[in-house]
């Protein structure tokens, strides 16, 4: 789990949104109210699903997006784990929502981390070679 979490607010630009996400080479925002909840989650999906909007052929809306929020694009629900989840668990919950993140949250529903694919993908990994170094 990463528990240094970049996260924003659901009135954050779409341009800012994508600027965190590429300066800190992150695959999601969470969204989160003021007392860091979570409300919701932007994705590089998500942004590029507005980019194939904007890119529409001539003749279908234009669309800005610079002056539009995440809000506007962020899937307003926020699949959460409690901190004491398990590996499998986390693994499960992105197996059956078909997504690559799960947020984690603190007994009083605050953001304090997310697992990524990657972040399970990892820990296999290690648990594949401490397996190794056991057996020789």
């Amino acid at each position: 789990m990463s528990n240094e979490v970049v996260c924003a607010r659901a009135d954050l630009e779409i341009h800012a949104a994508i600027k965190l996400m590429m300066r800190y080479r992150i695959g999601c925002l969470p969204i989160v109210d003021h007392l860091r909840r979570p409300v919701g989650i932007v994705t590089k999906f998500d942004l590029v699903e507005q980019l194939e909007a904007a890119l529409r052929p001539v003749g279908a809306p234009p669309l800005d997006l610079r002056p539009r929020c995440v809000d506007d694009v962020m899937m307003p629900l926020a699949l959460t784990l409690p901190e004491r989840a398990t590996v499998g668990q986390a693994a499960s919950m992105m197996a059956l929502e078909d997504t690559h993140h799960v947020l984690v949250v603190s007994d009083g529903a605050r953001l304090v981390g997310v697992v990524s694919t990657r972040d399970i993908v990892m820990w296999v990994v290690d648990q594949g070679l401490a397996v190794e170094r056991a057996a020789s």
